[in-house]
């Protein structure tokens, strides 16, 4: 996890936080939480989901954004007085 606290950027741990309070979450009120263009986001989230912390999938013609298990082990590394 070390390595992890080393290249997650202020943006993405934003991201990643959103995720573990709401579960899973639709691309458009990520966007419109963090105030980013929608571009923006999406590269920050295939980014995420390249390092295996995010599942993307399409529900119902929306994209839903999903924490893996290995996302939920980040969230307790990086704020483990939330999960005390």
């Amino acid at each position: 996890m070390n390595q992890l606290t080393a290249t997650i950027s202020t943006s993405d741990a934003l991201i990643l936080q959103q995720l573990s309070e709401a579960g899973e979450e639709e691309v458009n009120d990520i966007v419109e939480e963090l105030r980013e263009p929608r571009g923006r986001i999406m590269q920050q989230l295939t980014a995420l989901k390249r390092r295996g912390l995010v599942h993307i999938y399409n529900k119902y013609g929306e994209i839903i954004i999903t924490l893996t298990s290995q996302g939920r082990q980040a969230i307790h590394y990086l704020w483990p007085e939330a999960y005390a």
